[in-house]
């Protein structure tokens, strides 16, 4: 008995483990907290539909930005990135457990929260960072990619079959060249793969105590001044609605009120009418 009931938690443990490892492989939806220009969502790459503050976008789908435009997308509880003027990103995965993010030019801020059984994953023309739990930016044109740690470490390596990760930390930053990339493709082609990785290493370079922190408070600090500006458009756009939908409505009341006693007077004076014919008939009637 006692050996059933062990096999029998046993099976209810791993059933449970099997379910929540399906709930958090299941697809998600990002949510737009935030937009300041012009946005556009597209699920093939070929129809885009400008994208709305509260839209839901789900993966695989490409965004893009135009110039001057703000665009933060929340993705899981604390976890958001936001993309600035002339992006193009592809969301490539977006379950519970699993953020996958393909850049193919722009800037962008990433502010990932500490991960538990997550993986978030940022690609580039050159390199390809994951995180466990950081904030840092990347900028790429499609030719030179730049990345740069405010907190925490990212993980990143070459778009190179063999590269090593190199382990990028706070205040730290790497340059990467899509051109270097396919000379060294050749270079290491026919070496060992210790010779390799030493060929495909990327080195870290100093930017100083919190190089973009001014740079993410200031942005932060600009979202929420446009968020309250929103807001309180809306609200007075609402407040406006509401009088108008009054004033309106007043207007109808009185214009019914105004045709009801038109239409009554009418009534009243056709009655008139009617009765003085009748008293005629009666009249003449009677002579006869």
């Amino acid at each position: 008995m006692k050996k059933l009931v062990f096999v029998f938690v046993v099976f209810s443990f791993l059933f449970s483990c099997k379910t929540q490892t399906t709930n958090n492989d299941k697809k998600i939806t990002a949510k737009v907290v935030f937009l300041q220009g012009n946005a556009y969502f597209s699920s093939d790459g070929n129809k885009w539909d400008k994208i709305s503050v509260n839209q839901l976008l789900e993966a695989p789908g490409v965004i893009k930005t135009d110039k001057k435009t703000t665009l933060r997308i929340k993705i899981w509880e604390d976890t958001t990135f936001t993309l600035y003027s002339e992006s193009l990103v592809n969301l490539t995965e977006l379950t519970g457990s699993s953020f996958n993010l393909n850049m193919k030019k722009g800037s962008i801020i990433n502010s990932v929260e500490s991960l538990k059984g997550k993986t978030y994953t940022c690609k580039t023309p050159a390199i390809t960072a994951g995180v466990r739990g950081t904030v840092f930016k990347i900028e790429t044109d499609g030719k030179k990619d730049v990345l740069i740690v405010q907190e925490g470490t990212v993980w990143t390596r070459r778009n190179i079959e063999n590269a090593p990760e190199v382990v990028v930390t706070k205040n730290k930053k790497i340059v990467v060249y899509v051109d270097d990339n396919e000379k060294l493709k050749n270079k290491v082609k026919d070496l060992k793969k210790e010779d390799a990785e030493k060929i495909l290493d990327i080195e870290t370079e100093d930017v100083g105590e919190d190089v973009i922190k001014e740079e993410i408070e200031k942005q932060d600090k600009y979202i929420e001044e446009e968020t309250k500006k929103q807001e309180e458009f809306i609200e007075k756009k609402s407040k406006d609605i509401e009088e108008l939908k009054e004033k309106k409505s007043a207007d109808i009341e009185k214009s019914v009120e105004k045709k009801s006693k038109d239409i009554e007077e009418m009534m009243n004076k056709d009655m008139d009418s009617m009765d003085e014919l009748l008293k005629k008939a009666k009249e003449k009637k009677v002579k006869k």
